[in-house]
């Protein structure tokens, strides 16, 4: 009998991942290749979706021959990606511009109109998420004004891995968790919310229809399979935004689960049950919901960051032996006590999200001649890991909230070091569990609750996730970090306070 196998791919920021699983969970095969981001100037983040549907059938390609894989053996098809970035399609079904990222910051004009025409605290109250210059509604508000003509000829904005669903299938479509973070979304009534879109003038005509992730919206068109060797007719699912598939991947299946998603960025997220009184994203688990924690726009990219400019003998010898260089980092900086000698690391070197302050850049303070560039490196990895404590502290003073394990994803999970710091200062458990790419093992699990392999969403996750290894705090480390944790807290908000960012900002446009 022919196995049958689940596609799972993952239209990253940077990166578009496509892996193969079969139906008991296990990575059968896969590729990934790096996306270009088109920066005209500092403020503006775009990516030509086009690249994406060339990438994707130069994955397959690859898989069907490197791994001698038949791709007619995908039974279903499940789609996750970066959110918030807005695309146009004409009526017939053409490209017409760009996506504009998440990552772009064009539209704090068009922010600060929808807080005086709705205002920040009714937009959380009916979609969940606060305004953010990052999410969807701003950037096509800037498109309204600034590309009317683009805003006209719009038959669909499609989200980026919506844009792959219809390269796919031929179909407009979205999810609601991709939906829910476009501050356009009414996630009580898991619709398009007709009073944000009625007082910001946006028709509903030009959004997509929201399906549950594991929906099926269409099958794979003739013209689909020519190109990508798929089969036709194979069901392809709504899909989920990158974050929320990243995190029902990863163990967000039940309620006080932490899910940290150290990658460009660093997630960190905590599960409550679907009832529980507090503002949050669209969950893929119907019976839980997910609390933000803490959203760190650079985490592990401050630490590559750091390896780029101060370890170049470990990228070299990287190269000369293939060990990954940030494996040889991690035993150098093994060596440094905890707390780096005083060192501490503020991680914002590109700001905060909003409602937070975007003009915060990075601190490294407490340098003195026998500073060691181990201990800078040591304390970037602590300066995120209090930050999270932040987040937890937060939201167990405010609400009562806890966590029992955090489970580890993303390029950060590979460091046993980082691991552990985490563990040490939020006095919390962490896990790193069997799965290699949390997005697209969510994806595919997805497909196969879709054409009903899985009873359910949660059931694949319970089955095939493992923890492969626990790190536990270290009672003596523990200690230490509570004393340089409170003065790294003292000394943030009171940097911040100071309104010192404010400043250099004006200073910065001399």
């Amino acid at each position: 009998m022919t196995m049958k196998y689940l596609l799972g791919i993952d239209l990253g920021t940077s990166t578009l991942k496509v892996d193969i699983y079969n139906i008991k969970g296990n990575w059968i095969a896969g590729d990934s290749i790096e996306t270009q981001m088109i920066a005209p100037n500092s403020d503006f983040k775009e990516q030509d979706p086009k690249q994406w549907w060339e990438k994707f059938k130069f994955i397959l390609n690859n898989i069907s021959y490197k791994d001698n894989f038949n791709l007619n053996n995908i039974v279903g098809i499940g789609i996750c990606g970066q959110s918030h970035g807005p695309t146009p399609f004409d009526k017939n079904k053409k490209n017409i511009g760009p996506c504009i990222t998440w990552l772009d910051q064009r539209c704090l004009k068009q922010v600060q109109y929808i807080k005086n025409v709705i205002g920040n605290e009714k937009v959380l109250e009916i979609t969940g998420f606060p305004l953010d210059v990052a999410y969807t509604a701003a950037k096509i508000l800037w498109i309204k004004k600034n590309q009317p003509k683009i805003y006209e000829k719009t038959e669909k904005f499609l989200l980026p891995k919506d844009v792959l669903v219809l390269n796919l299938t031929g179909v407009y479509s979205t999810d609601t968790t991709d939906a829910s973070a476009t501050n356009l979304f009414d996630v009580k009534k898991n619709c398009w919310s007709d009073e944000i879109l009625s007082k910001l003038d946006i028709s509903i005509d030009k959004l997509a229809k929201p399906f549950s992730s594991h929906e099926i919206v269409g099958t794979v068109s003739r013209i689909a399979a020519d190109e990508t060797g798929l089969k036709d007719g194979t069901p392809v699912i709504a899909g989920g935004a990158d974050w929320a598939t990243d995190f029902y991947g990863a163990g967000a299946v039940k309620p006080k689960i932490g899910i940290d998603m150290s990658g460009t960025v660093g997630t960190l997220i905590v599960t409550v049950k679907k009832d529980f009184n507090e503002k949050g994203g669209v969950s893929i688990v119907p019976d839980i919901k997910w609390i933000s924690v803490a959203q760190l726009q650079t985490a592990a990219s401050v630490f590559q960051w750091a390896r780029d400019e101060f370890c170049l003998q470990e990228k070299y010898i990287s190269n000369r032996i293939g060990i990954r260089s940030f494996a040889l980092i991690d035993r150098e900086i093994n060596r440094v006590a905890t707390g780096s000698n005083g060192i501490f690391v503020q991680p914002h070197f590109e700001g905060q999200r909003n409602p937070g302050n975007t003009k915060l850049k990075g601190l490294i303070f407490g340098l003195s001649l026998s500073s060691s560039r181990e201990e800078i490196l040591k304390a970037i990895l602590e300066g995120v890991a209090y930050e999270y404590r932040k987040g937890i502290e937060n939201l167990r003073e405010s609400n009562g909230i806890e966590c029992e394990k955090i489970f580890a994803s993303g390029g950060g999970s590979r460091s046993d070091i980082w691991n552990q710091i985490k563990a040490d200062i939020l006095n919390i458990p962490y896990c790193k569990t069997n799965i290699r790419e949390a997005g697209t093992f969510g994806a595919a699990m997805l497909a196969g609750v879709g054409i009903g392999i899985y009873s359910n969403s949660a059931e694949p996750i319970e089955k095939f996730l493992k923890i492969k290894k626990t790190y536990y705090p270290i009672n003596n480390n523990k200690k230490k970090y509570d004393h340089f944790y409170r003065f790294y807290k003292h000394f943030t908000d009171n940097i911040i306070e100071m309104d010192l960012f404010d400043g250099y900002a004006r200073l910065k446009e001399i």
